[in-house]
């Protein structure tokens, strides 16, 4: 909630706020937040599927594990 509350500050500037505030949202479900914030960039680029080594953010995004 923090990391959301600082991008939609005037003191901070995020590339894209709605996808801090998907990953913030993932990260308060069990997600790791960088990972969740790549997962909302491949989501809002139409990245079909996101490959991992990580077994944690394979199951907590959906992504496939390799």
């Amino acid at each position: 909630e923090h990391l959301a509350a600082l991008s939609l500050s005037d003191e901070v500037r995020a590339e894209d706020p709605a996808a801090v505030a998907a990953a913030g949202a993932a990260a308060r479900h069990g997600a790791d937040f960088a990972d969740a914030l790549i997962s909302a960039a491949a989501d809002r680029s139409g990245c079909r599927e996101v490959v991992t080594f990580d077994k944690r953010a394979a199951a907590k995004l959906g992504w496939r594990l390799l």
